[in-house]
């Protein structure tokens, strides 16, 4: 018992430390208030002003300072958004629709596309592969193409509020929550779409963003919270990595771009009733871990057909090898730094080890 009581007061500890050494810088304020979903293209960030009054989608130079913001189009209820190709693609509530904006053309005009929906909002939405992907506020994620957008929509999952979602290679992370019954991160391939195989990353309250950096993955949750989960070690605990303690502001979409995290806050001051805008980002410096990289070991061959061995000065504790999906393999070892990887199957594979001075490294090999 006292043994998780202080395993509880460690963790507890670490995540407090957490959010108070990674302090945003702000890239642009005195933004409108209740700005939601944002994208970076060239010196401009673009964003929806999702309530209150003068809702909008608008931009402001990030690049050139005391910039002020420019409405390109007023519109009832603008959401998620997304830039392609010179093309903006965002989401609207009433309608239920998507429209997108030619960032060449001048003067700057919205047309909608035709793509259908019936009583549900496309809540986020991105482009993957010259795909137009776009998650529904009920339940599915869908996607078509962008050459052929009158095309009935593809279902690639269903289950409830997937407000984000990022596709990395074969695989998607989704975020889902329904009030307080459901809220965990999905990952999975839809490389064979009539049997995808899911798996839950992990279980964090109402989570609403997600983005992907050096294989980390950054959730945003509707607590103003970010997590960062390592990807490249299964079954790993989130962290908190940053926490809004102020309770009049909001933190709302998170983005990865250049290597760098930025997400939409919304700031408020309580004793003057008055919110502004923001756009915020944490550097390379602040996202990076050391205990997420393997920087003095190697593993060789790589592809490995029959035997893989490791090369470090550190004596391995332990070792595990995991599949794509995070499943523990059983591999043979030959020595302490050799291993027959004869019989397994093809593919990518993940080794943790734990060397003698309690350090945790993970390394990627491809079996052919």
């Amino acid at each position: 018992m006292k043994k998780n009581i202080l395993t509880l007061l460690l963790v507890s500890l670490y995540s407090i430390c957490t959010s108070q050494v990674n302090t945003p810088v702000t890239v642009v304020s005195g933004l409108p208030d209740q700005i939601y979903a944002f994208d970076i293209h060239g010196n401009y960030i673009y964003y929806t002003k999702i309530a209150g009054a003068n809702k909008h989608v608008g931009r402001v130079n990030y690049v050139l300072p005391n910039s002020t913001n420019e409405v390109l189009i007023n519109n009832n209820f603008p959401i998620g958004l997304t830039i392609h190709n010179n093309v903006l693609y965002y989401g609207e509530l009433y309608p239920a629709r998507i429209s997108k904006i030619d960032l060449t053309q001048n003067p700057i005009v919205s047309t909608p596309l035709p793509v259908t929906f019936t009583s549900d909002f496309p809540w986020g939405i991105k482009v993957f592969e010259n795909e137009l992907h776009f998650s529904e506020s009920t339940s599915n994620l869908k996607k078509v193409p962008l050459n052929n957008l009158a095309q009935s929509p593809i279902i690639i999952s269903q289950f409830p509020h997937q407000y984000d979602f990022i596709k990395e290679g074969s695989f998607y992370y989704s975020t889902s929550f329904d009030d307080d019954q459901v809220n965990n991160i999905f990952k999975f391939n839809f490389s064979n779409s009539a049997s995808p195989v899911f798996v839950n990353v992990a279980q964090i309250f109402e989570p609403t963003s997600i983005a992907i950096i050096d294989n980390q993955l950054f959730v945003g949750t509707n607590d103003n919270k970010i997590y960062k989960i390592n990807l490249l070690q299964p079954n790993a605990t989130p962290v908190l990595f940053y926490e809004v303690t102020d309770e009049t502001s909001i933190l709302e979409k998170i983005l990865a771009f250049n290597n760098e995290l930025y997400f939409s806050y919304n700031q408020g001051t309580a004793t003057s009733q008055t919110f502004e805008g923001k756009i915020m980002k944490f550097g390379q410096s602040q996202l990076s871990n050391e205990d997420f990289f393997a920087e003095n070991i190697k593993v060789f061959p790589n592809p490995a057909s029959n035997g893989l061995s490791v090369a470090t000065n550190d004596k391995i504790e332990k070792i595990d090898f995991y599949d794509i999906l995070g499943k523990k393999v059983a591999v043979a070892r030959i020595d302490e730094k050799s291993f027959d990887t004869s019989t397994l199957s093809k593919g990518v594979y993940w080794i943790t080890m734990q060397m003698e001075n309690n350090r945790m490294s993970t390394v990627k090999f491809l079996k052919d």
